[in-house]
């Protein structure tokens, strides 16, 4: 009996030992996830203060682009200053898009009218 005793004592033993580490595995992929949580969040507001200024590049093109050959545009950012560019005016015919290989499409157009700003 005392020999039963014993190795029912071990194979317990054995088992908490693999719950032990089971638990220790647990804790590991928790802080791994947590971590990942982390650093998905912060990309997350990294990307929306991107498309936020984004945005206001495109709002700034957008009066850019209405208010060419008029008085300049006031600049929906704090610090930019939009000035008016000359604008090609696109017909159906000649399109200042060209397409590339595949699907890519790409810019055709003349730069030579504009200046750095």
């Amino acid at each position: 009996m005392a020999e039963e005793i014993s190795v029912a004592s071990n194979e317990q033993a054995q088992g908490v030992s693999e719950i032990t580490k089971a638990i220790t595995q647990l804790d590991t992929v928790t802080q791994q996830n947590s971590s990942s949580s982390e650093e998905t969040a912060s990309a997350a507001e990294e990307l929306s203060a991107q498309a936020e200024s984004l945005n206001v590049a495109v709002l700034d093109l957008v009066a850019a682009i209405e208010g060419a050959n008029k008085a300049p545009v006031q600049s929906h950012s704090k610090s930019a200053e939009v000035r008016s560019l000359p604008v090609k005016k696109v017909t159906a015919s000649h399109s200042p898009m060209k397409k590339a290989s595949g699907h890519e499409i790409v810019p055709d157009c003349d730069h030579s009218g504009f200046q750095d700003v």
